[in-house]
């Protein structure tokens, strides 16, 4: 009798170790396939999105939503391979943007761009963030993106428009 005891108490622990281990596979299925097909982790490195976002902090990249306008997005860097560059999008496809006397002009009109207010206040009398630039229409599937800190930012101004494919996600933050 004590004999039986004993093979059904380590019947129940196989049995619980099996579902430990079933159910720890499953967890890292999930994990791994969420990584790859869902959202990623992304650390700011360098000053181009100051004040917005700060080097060193860490925030998730959602690989489904398509960008718009406000939205702050990772793409592939058009400079080095396996470098990502973290950017706002400004203009999206079929736009024209225009830069004037320090101003952001997207089919004509002007935009508010609120989370700019900390660096104009820096600024000295008569000094813009960022040189005129003149009107470009954007192709299907470009988008035209700048940083934050518009005087310490390499974006579409320098390399121009990106395309959709280079685009690995949106950042999870809300708009500005």
């Amino acid at each position: 009798m004590k004999n039986d005891n004993v093979k059904g108490t380590s019947k129940k622990k196989s049995n619980y170790y099996n579902t430990v281990l079933i159910t720890s596979i499953i967890i890292l299925m999930l994990i791994i396939s969420t990584r790859m097909f869902i959202v990623f982790p992304v650390k700011v490195e360098g000053n181009s999105m100051d004040s917005t976002l700060i080097t060193g902090e860490k925030y998730l990249v959602n690989k489904l939503d398509t960008p718009e306008k406000g939205d702050i997005v990772v793409f592939k860097s058009p400079y080095k391979e396996n470098k990502n560059y973290v950017k706002r999008v400004i203009a999206t496809e079929g736009d024209t943007i225009e830069i004037r006397q320090g101003k952001v002009y997207i089919n004509g009109d002007k935009i508010e761009e609120k989370y700019l207010e900390e660096h104009i206040k820096s600024l000295d009398i008569g000094e813009h963030l960022m040189e005129d630039m003149e009107e470009i229409k954007l192709n299907k599937e470009e988008y035209f993106v700048m940083g934050d800190n518009r005087l310490n930012s390499t974006d579409s101004r320098e390399f121009g428009e990106i395309e959709e494919k280079s685009i690995k996600g949106v950042l999870m933050k809300k708009k500005e």
